[in-house]
This record gives structure tokens, C-alpha cells and sequence, in this order.
């Protein structure tokens, strides 16, 4: 007789870009294996718990998303220990040894970002030096602990990072009516997608066409692993402040991409499959483009979750008592309630930032997920985001990383033992209170139908729900949450080390404007009037620089 499959709910993880609020990300991620892990274990144990079951298919990134993704990938077949922080942001003995914690808290710096050993080649890649990146990376890929199963992880795993091709894909638009010779545009919003681990010989569905298959253990030395490292750094490339990264794909793999039709009245013609019109008919090979940032076109990707979580069904239900899979969405880049930042009028250099920064805050969210995320009867999204730390009323943000577009974590460990702490607390409040379905639903309906009715009414909330992913033992135990961490630095600690990197970059553009000006005396001439125009502008800039972080440390109340 045919064993009967337990009732399994299956959940994708999408994790924003959010540069050094990553931290944030990796809290949520190591809490979240902790609750599995324990509940699995009791299960293991032939304890009286739920016994549904839980299978996690996917993890899409951004940016810094995309880099926790790909820790995640590397991390899942070992057994690691969980890093938990005291009131006053003290780690316990084994943080170092947890890998999210490791590149996120203790690795990642602005001081060797700071660096000028990037620039030895007298190349310039990017404003801040990214060796440091490079070393977490290799590091990471070569983590080594003991073995553990994990029977909630799906094999293969999906690794989807969002990243921005500046190269762009082609593809013909074409409508009924006037038509001009070539109605051809080009997608700049990309991805690469990975499959980890061995597929069984079960074919992939039809959005996996094209993924990289990757061996299950990473290592630095693999070629598979180092294309997926590559891909999660290219996610993280903010323009112009980390350097952009060549990525090479066989260009068929775009052939198989489909795209969404939802005026389609036929169900099955909702998601399409569209060829790019390659020059003569073939696609080039190998097809090299600059990538950048991810979060520049697709900051959230809950898309690229979703859709494999829905596979060949894309209607999927999303309705409480017929769900049976959802997207988790972490989010760090959350502000604190408020009406926005005035921007005055003035010149129009003064608008270029603000304007760009506007650009990228639209870029992280669509409008359509806030229709749904507002819905009640949608169960099929759920969204973990800063909310809650002891951050003063006046601060923009839940979070101690947020001024300076994300960036302010990298000046102070403080910060981002903060903020790894917080998503630690933020994802267990989640999991308790958030993350349910209606009791009817067959899932938990199976899982929690075993347990004594006393013990059964203990999880039941008073909307008549029950938790998805139960904390089962100490993981019920209340997170600490972390002192704020005010005066932890001060911009002066940051001055000799951002005067060397600004003196180097000046030096790089002073000399190739100088070559490019011509030879002999006009060169000479070019680079002595720079350097006369830096002996006077240096302070201010630097001044400048100073003052901005001295704002956001105000303005944060840090």
C-alpha cells in the first residue's frame, strides 16, 4: 500500500537589497533555521508537536539578499550554531562559528573598504574598495562544519539572485497598427538562477529551464559555486560606491524565459514564453554583460520566489483555507512611521541625488504587492521588516543601518549587532503571531490534529489560527532586545582613513584626465591646474563628507 504523503506547506524566502541592513536578513535567517531545526528535532524525537510538514523551495535576493542567499545555499547541508545577542549587543561564545553572523557582523567593514590596495593597478573599480567583499565570499564558500539533514529543504534548492545587465536582452514589441522597421527594446532586469543540490532525475518545471545545476557542498574551488558567488556579487554591486562584475551565461538560457499575461482569458496563457530576437537568428555565445546592482530594477524579488513556488500551476490559491505555500519576504529597508524628506527647491545639481534616491526607493517595492499585502484573505505573501527596537522616536529608522541609503552599518560592528539581533527577534514575533493559516486549512488542520485538545488550543489564536512553523522548546523563549547603540562612533575615527581613499581617487582621475588631455607641456599644465583646484577644494570636500555623516548620526540619534 502506497505510503500517504504528510500534508506539506512550501515556503519561498525573498530578501530585499538593503547594502549593510543585510545584517538584518542574516538575524532573520539564523532564527529561522534555529525554529525549524528545533521542531524537526522534536519530531525526530517522537515528541508531541505539529507534524505537518514545512519544505522550502526557493530563496530569491537583491543586493544584499542576494548575498544572504547565497550563504544560505552554502550553509544548508551543515550544522552550525546559532548566534544570539544580549541586551547589551554581546554575542554568546559560538557567534563567530555562525556563518551568517560571521560575514555580516564580524567581516564586513568600511576600513578595508577604505583601502587603496584596489588601486595598485592603477585601475579604479569602484569608490570603495571591495577586496573585503571578495575575502567574505572565498571564506564563505569553503565553510566547513559537521554534516546535518535538513528533510524541511527541497532538493534541488532554488537560488535566484536579481541583478541589473547593462548589456540588455532583446526582445520585439510589436502591436497592431503602425509599425516602425523594428520595434525591438531591451530588458536590463535580469537574473541568474541556480539549482543546488541532486535533482533525483525529476525534471525541472518550465521556469528552471536554464539554471545552473550546482553541487550540493560548496567550495571556492568549484567552478559551479564560483559562478553562483559571482552572480550574488553582482547582485550587490551598488552603482558607482562597489565595483560592477562581468557575468558570462550561455544566452539560450533567455529562451526559456516566461513572461506574465494577465489579460489572458485562458488560465494556461498567463505566463508566456517570448525568444529573444537574437542578431541572425543564433544567440551569441558566450554572451558576456556588466552587471550591477539587482536592486536598481527589482529590489524586492518576490516575483522570482513566487514563481517557483507556483511551477506549472500559476493560479495557485492565495485564499487562508486553501493555501498551501507562500513567499517570506524580508525587507530591512523599512523607515519609521512618518511623512517622507522635504527636498528644497534650488539649483538643479541639487536635485541629482535626491532624484536618484527617488528612483531607487521606487525600486523597492511595486505598487500591485501593496494592494495585496493590504488584502486579508491573501495568505499566500508574508512580509518580516524592522519594526520595534528601541531606536528614539525621532529616528528615521527601526534599524541602525538605514541612513546613507543602507550604507551606515558598515562604519560600527555595534550597528550591525543591532540590527542582526533585531531581525532575530522581529522573525520570532513573526513566526508566532504572523505566520498562521485558519485552523480549517488541511495543512495545519493535519498537523496540529494529533496533539492532545488542550495542547492543540494552546496555539490557536483569537482569530482562530494556528502557527505554520511552531517554536517548539527554547526558541519560545523571548529575544532580547538589544540596547540602542548611541555613542558607539564618532566621524572623527573614519577621517584619515577616508582622506587616503579620496587622495588616491583624486590622484587616479588627475592623472588619466592629464593623459588624455595630449602630451608634453599641455599634459603637465593639465595635471598641475588639478592639483592646484584639489590643494584648494580637498577641505571642503572632505568637510563635506564629514558633515554627512554627522548629520545621519543626529538624524538617527546615534
Amino acid at each position: 500500500m502506497k505510503e500517504e504523503k504528510t500534508p506539506t506547506f512550501r515556503i519561498g524566502l525573498a530578501m530585499a537589497g538593503a547594502v549593510s541592513a543585510g545584517a538584518y536578513t542574516a538575524g532573520v535567517l539564523d532564527f529561522l533555521f534555529e525554529a525549524l531545526d528545533a521542531w524537526y528535532d522534536a519530531k525526530a524525537r517522537g515528541e508531541n508537536v505539529p507534524r505537518h510538514d514545512i519544505s522550502l523551495d526557493v530563496a530569491s535576493g537583491a543586493s544584499a539578499g542576494a548575498m544572504c542567499a547565497s550563504l544560505l545555499a552554502i550553509a544548508l547541508p551543515y550544522e552550525f550554531p546559532h548566534a544570539r545577542l544580549d541586551a547589551q549587543r554581546k554575542p554568546n561564545a559560538d557567534a563567530l562559528k555562525n556563518p551568517f553572523y560571521r560575514a555580516w557582523v564580524e567581516d564586513i567593514d568600511i576600513r578595508p573598504m577604505l583601502g587603496t590596495a584596489d588601486m595598485a593597478g592603477g585601475e579604479l573599480p569602484a569608490l570603495l574598495n571591495c577586496g573585503v567583499i571578495d575575502d567574505i565570499l572565498a571564506q564563505a564558500l569553503d565553510y566547513q562544519a559537521p554534516r546535518r539533514e535538513r528533510p524541511y529543504v527541497a532538493r534541488p534548492f532554488v537560488a535566484r539572485f536579481s541583478v541589473g545587465n547593462l548589456r540588455g536582452v532583446p526582445y520585439d514589441i510589436s502591436y497592431r497598427g503602425l509599425k516602425s522597421a523594428s520595434d525591438t527594446l531591451y530588458a536590463h532586469d535580469d537574473y541568474l538562477g541556480f539549482l543546488v543540490g541532486d535533482s533525483n532525475g525529476q525534471a525541472p518545471a518550465a521556469c528552471l529551464r536554464g539554471h545552473r545545476q550546482v553541487a550540493e557542498l560548496a567550495s571556492s574551488k568549484a567552478a559551479d559555486w564560483a559562478d553562483l558567488g559571482a552572480a550574488a556579487l553582482a547582485s550587490g554591486a551598488f552603482p558607482i560606491f562597489l565595483k560592477p562584475r562581468t557575468l558570462t551565461r550561455d544566452a539560450n538560457d533567455y529562451n526559456a524565459r516566461n513572461f506574465g499575461n494577465p489579460d489572458a482569458a485562458d488560465a494556461g496563457q498567463r505566463s508566456v514564453s517570448v525568444a529573444p530576437p537574437w542578431p541572425k537568428g543564433e544567440a551569441p555565445n558566450p554572451y558576456a554583460f556588466v552587471a550591477v546592482d539587482g536592486g536598481i530594477f527589482n529590489n524586492e524579488p518576490l516575483d522570482l520566489a513566487r514563481e517557483v513556488l507556483a511551477g506549472d500551476a500559476p493560479d495557485s490559491p492565495a485564499d487562508g483555507l486553501r493555501a498551501s505555500s507562500a513567499v517570506m519576504m524580508i525587507a530591512p529597508f523599512v523607515n519609521r512611521p512618518g511623512d517622507g524628506s522635504e527636498v528644497p527647491l534650488g539649483p538643479p545639481h541639487q536635485l541629482i541625488l535626491p532624484m536618484l534616491f527617488s528612483f531607487i526607493a521606487r525600486c523597492r517595492f511595486r505598487p500591485a504587492d501593496i494592494a495585496l499585502a493590504h488584502d486579508p484573505a491573501v495568505y499566500n505573501r508574508f512580509l518580516v521588516a524592522p519594526v520595534g527596537s528601541t531606536s528614539p522616536d525621532a529616528a528615521q529608522y527601526w534599524i541602525a543601518s538605514g541612513p546613507m541609503q543602507g550604507f551606515f552599518g558598515f562604519l560600527h560592528k555595534e550597528f550591525r549587532k543591532h540590527d542582526y539581533q533585531l531581525g532575530r527577534r522581529n522573525c520570532q514575533h513573526f513566526l508566532q503571531q504572523y505566520f498562521r493559516l485558519p485552523k480549517d486549512n488541511p495543512i495545519v488542520a493535519y498537523g496540529y490534529a494529533g496533539l492532545p485538545p488542550e495542547q492543540a488550543a494552546a496555539w490557536l489564536d483569537q482569530n482562530g489560527e494556528l502557527p505554520i512553523i511552531p517554536l517548539i522548546g527554547d526558541v519560545a523563549k523571548e529575544e532580547p532586545l538589544c540596547d540602542w547603540p548611541v555613542g558607539q562612533f564618532q566621524a572623527d575615527e573614519l577621517m584619515d582613513a577616508i582622506a587616503t581613499r579620496v587622495d588616491a581617487i583624486f590622484r587616479y582621475y588627475r592623472e588619466s584626465m592629464a593623459a588624455d588631455s595630449g602630451k608634453g607641456a599641455v599634459r603637465w599644465l593639465t595635471r598641475a591646474y588639478l592639483q592646484i583646484g584639489w590643494w584648494a577644494g580637498r577641505k571642503q570636500v572632505l568637510a563635506s563628507l564629514r558633515g554627512s555623516i554627522e548629520d545621519a548620526l543626529k538624524a538617527q540619534q546615534l
